[in-house]
């Protein structure tokens, strides 16, 4: 990885705020993102729970189209175009002024309620194990936007390049937990091969559809929950009392360029990629993830960046609380640290599972927790001790932190791990 590829710009949108800043200090205040479900009517769900960001809207973005996206999509836009003008960047944009490319990452396609409703409709012939799928022929002008559009996961792609004069050789991603990552790595390969010289990176997660979220159930992934329990620690990474996660819904965006373009512009260095590893390594079904997936990935981030493992100060673990995926990622740390141990934290604990987002959140929170020499402690107090794990606590949380690692993995066996510089301006 060229170590002159930057990150300059942030921007995301959470149940916990709307800024890295708001998010990753709502964490050091010890609040969740999980609230009791509003989207649909989940009371006959064995969960009832979720990080759910209310009262949400892009009108004052005044983007043509935005009626063909569907919710994820407009998540992404929003955290995207926050980003852009948050650090001053929209204008430039907008006057052809960059060869940026536009990264995504989103989980695969599903089909929104409206849409699904008129399918049934046109095709049902007695009951939902009875559809004619043929009847849809001539029908498809009733199904919105007229060429089906709504329907891709490319919309966001689309319609940042359209709106912001964003040009350049971008890329879709989806990949499970790991897109974002996978995508963030895209895109700093491209950056220092000379390819382009400015992307945007983007990635979103929204579930609470009935059909999507009731998939989600089926995996086994998501813990039961009632309206009674306390939020504090529905979610709680490493421990053996977990039981799973939870599903929230958010986005993220971060802009990437040449260091020395950055600083000829006067923008901040946030923080420098300075290597990671993307792999799949199949586990025994397609919801396990092996101890060795993660060892592998984390060893061949190193080396390619030409570090040690005593080298990270901190580590961001995948860690949603799948008590399966939280051992295997325990047992790959301390093969990889098996002389030393590392400082680590894991974010899911207040935020949850945001699918394709959850990498690309944990980078921008280790970002920020570089930048204000504060990590964010695990929310709970019942994960074992480890020789090879320091976790963070509220008392370990102020450190000095020159290098972090984004850990991330997902169904499919899919792994992805990024090695952060220190930048040299705080983030916002």
């Amino acid at each position: 990885m060229n170590s002159s590829v930057v990150i300059s710009a942030m921007g995301c949108i959470t149940p916990l705020g709307d800024t890295p800043g708001e998010v990753h200090e709502a964490m050091l205040q010890g609040k969740t993102a999980y609230s009791a479900i509003t989207q649909f009517d989940a009371s006959a769900c064995r969960c009832s729970t979720g990080g759910e960001i209310p009262d949400f809207s892009i009108r004052e973005l005044g983007i043509s189209g935005s009626n063909m996206m569907l919710r994820y999509n407009k998540l992404q836009m929003k955290a995207a175009y926050q980003m852009l003008n948050d650090y001053g960047l929209m204008a430039s944009m907008e006057n052809h002024a960059m060869n940026c490319a536009v990264y995504v990452a989103n989980h695969p396609v599903n089909l929104d309620p409206e849409t699904l409703r008129i399918i049934r409709s046109i095709c049902s012939s007695g009951g939902e194990q009875h559809m004619d799928f043929s009847r849809l022929g001539d029908q498809l002008h009733q199904i919105p936007p007229l060429s089906g559009v709504k329907q891709l996961t490319t919309v966001p792609s689309h319609f940042i390049a359209k709106t912001t004069g964003a040009h350049g050789p971008g890329n879709l991603y989806c990949n499970s937990d790991c897109g974002g990552i996978t995508a963030l790595l895209s895109a700093a390969r491209a950056i220092g091969n000379g390819r382009i010289e400015q992307a945007i990176v983007s990635a979103s997660f929204s579930p609470f559809s009935a059909h999507e979220f009731r998939w989600w159930l089926e995996t086994g992934l998501i813990r039961s929950t009632t309206l009674q329990e306390s939020t504090g620690e529905l979610v709680t990474p490493f421990s053996p009392l977990s039981s799973g996660t939870l599903l929230s819904e958010g986005a993220g965006a971060i802009f990437l360029e040449k260091e020395e373009i950055a600083q000829r512009n006067g923008r901040p260095i946030l923080a420098r990629i300075q290597g990671g590893a993307s792999l799949t390594v199949p586990g025994e079904t397609y919801f396990a993830l092996p101890m060795a997936g993660f060892a592998m990935t984390l060893k061949l981030a190193l080396t390619r960046a030409g570090l040690a493992p005593d080298a990270i100060d901190l580590i961001v673990c995948n860690a949603p609380s799948v008590a399966a995926w939280d051992e295997a990622e325990l047992a790959g740390i301390s093969t990889v640290w098996n002389s030393s141990s590392v400082n680590a934290a894991a974010m899911k604990g207040y935020l949850g599972y945001l699918g394709p987002v959850s990498g690309l959140l944990d980078v921008i929170l280790a970002v920020q927790s570089m930048n204000s020499h504060t990590a964010v402690p695990l929310n709970h107090m019942s994960a074992p001790p480890d020789e090879r794990v320091k976790w963070v606590r509220p008392e370990n949380a102020d450190m000095n932190m020159e290098r972090t690692m984004v850990n991330s993995a997902g169904p499919g066996g899919a792994y992805s791990a990024v090695i952060l510089g220190k930048g040299d301006i705080h983030s916002r």
